[in-house]
């Protein structure tokens, strides 16, 4: 497995032009993670998304923090090892975004 390293900030910002929903943080002067919020039709859509999250989070060795309001889901994601965003971070924001048009 290739070692994950820190996106720069010029990386974060090419990587969030096709992730257009997805917001940096900033933190301690620096971006910390992505965060985006998504909107179900129903509490039972965004329970059945939360699912795919976590069967994706765990096969990718992923730790994505997790806010539901009844058919509002909020995630964040960061690399932890790294301090910040990383490919990783990319890649699943990306698959997140495909589970949730296909449950739309």
């Amino acid at each position: 497995m290739t070692k994950l390293v820190r996106l720069s900030s010029t990386e974060l910002q090419n990587a969030l032009k096709v992730l257009p929903q997805w917001r940096s943080v900033i933190r301690d002067g620096q971006m910390d993670h992505i965060r985006r919020k998504y909107q179900f039709k129903t509490f039972e859509t965004s329970w059945a998304f939360l699912t795919r999250v976590a069967m994706k989070a765990h096969r990718m060795g992923h730790h994505p923090t997790i806010i539901n309001n009844y058919n509002i889901v909020e995630l964040e994601l960061t690399t932890h090892d790294v301090g910040g965003i990383s490919e990783l971070d990319v890649k699943m924001a990306k698959l997140l975004d495909k589970a949730a048009l296909e449950m739309s």
